[in-house]
């Protein structure tokens, strides 16, 4: 991000191109990557600015390609343009998020090819949408299932420090696109631009409960016009709930589900 700011990069690409902004974000679930991408698109592009979100499980078919860039010459809704491209141009100054990268299809996938190294897209109409002022990030929970089944996740107790965690997810990453996606030239794309994201530690838990419990605080003022007290044992009770193994592996999602449940 900061070196594009400072507008020096390493493409020969024309002055209305250039290489976007890209993060690729992945760790275990539950630990609040998409959320990153509200707050960085509020830093970067003001407060009322919302991410454009595209959920790349609704992607699998082979000819979702056509959703994002349009339908050939002849098809039908050729004339309309794809979601994608039709947001670029419309709005060239945004963070466009791709959550759950690793489910689209492979052809969705060579799309991003493109943008990525030379940051356009042309659509079926021939149109061609400048991706040099976004910012694309990309998030998967590559790994985040066989966690819990490695060395690294010895005991409840005693948890693997970030380094590891790091090494293990990245290894992940670059398995899956080299052999089970088979898109090793899309992982050079991201180069050092992966993100990995930590396991929520007992320490953050009750942070995460007192933010989860203001909205509860919110909810009940705006609805019912009264006032809630939290006691500081509800804390321990759900931090205690989530040291357990099938808790802890779901992240801060799950201390919003026991609060829900429980209290």
């Amino acid at each position: 991000l900061a070196c594009a700011v400072g507008g020096i990069s390493c493409s020969s690409a024309s002055s209305k191109g250039g290489q976007p902004r890209v993060l690729f974000c992945c760790g275990p679930t539950g630990v609040r990557k998409t959320e990153l991408a509200k707050a960085l698109t509020e830093l970067l592009y003001g407060e009322d600015t919302e991410p454009v979100r595209f959920d790349m499980s609704e992607y699998r078919q082979d000819h979702s390609d056509q959703r994002l860039i349009g339908p050939p010459p002849g098809y039908e809704g050729h004339e309309q343009g794809g979601q994608l491209t039709n947001r670029c141009v419309e709005r060239p100054f945004s963070l466009f998020l791709f959550d759950e990268i690793d489910k689209a299809h492979p052809r969705v996938l060579d799309l991003f090819l493109q943008v990525l190294e030379d940051g356009r897209l042309t659509d079926g109409r021939g149109k061609t949408a400048f991706f040099s002022e976004a910012c694309l990030m990309f998030t998967s929970n590559i790994g985040g299932s066989t966690l819990g089944d490695t060395p690294l996740h010895k005991s409840d107790a005693e948890l693997p420090d970030y380094a590891a965690i790091r090494k293990y997810y990245l290894n992940e990453v670059r398995r899956a696109f080299v052999e089970k996606i088979g898109r090793p030239e899309l992982l050079n794309r991201f180069g050092g631009n992966i993100v990995v994201f930590d396991i929520i530690r007992p320490e953050h838990m009750p942070a995460i409960c007192r933010k989860f419990f203001a909205l509860c605080d919110m909810s009940a003022k705006e609805l019912h016009g009264i006032r809630l007290e939290w006691d500081d044992r509800i804390v321990e009770m759900i931090c205690g709930l989530m040291r357990r193994g099938e808790n802890f592996e779901m992240g801060g999602r799950r201390i919003k589900t026991l609060i829900e449940e429980l209290v």
